[in-house]
């Protein structure tokens, strides 16, 4: 496994050979998951503090994410690849994040609902993220949606 591979994947155990305690790289399923979907789709990864510093750039096909080893940054990954990956993106600028231009709220909801069809499971953690990630934009989700 390559160094890089093994920077990005952060989550280890200890394990016993004889009388030395070894920690070995050992990928959760959300980390492997996030580097398949990013090798086979060609986007760049560079990784960031926090879910709330997760940005994305479909133009570039590159992302920020925090390094996936829970629910909610797995989901925050995933949402970031859905504004990269999903086909009905629209082009939007920052000017359009100030004045909040509906092509904003389109894309927000169109990049969590990628996220949640391509999630290899969606949890009450992943949702409660997602409502709260759309409350920022003053998007009011329901149960259904």
């Amino acid at each position: 496994m390559s160094d890089t591979i093994e920077r990005r994947l952060r989550g280890t155990s200890l394990r016993r050979i004889g009388n030395r305690r070894i920690a070995s790289v050992v990928p959760t399923y959300q980390q492997m998951h996030i580097h398949h979907l990013t090798t086979f789709h060609q986007v760049v990864v560079n990784y960031c503090a926090t879910p709330q510093l997760a940005q994305s750039s479909r133009n570039q096909r590159c992302i920020h994410i925090p390094d996936a080893v829970d629910d909610v940054t797995y989901c925050t990954a995933l949402h970031e690849l859905g504004h990269v990956l999903d086909s009905t993106q629209r082009h939007i600028t920052v000017f359009d994040y100030f004045i909040g231009t509906p092509n904003v709220a389109y894309n927000e909801i169109g990049a969590w609902r990628w996220a949640q069809e391509h999630a290899l499971w969606w949890t009450p953690e992943m949702e409660a993220t997602k409502k709260y990630a759309l409350g920022t934009y003053g998007i009011a989700t329901t149960d259904g949606e």
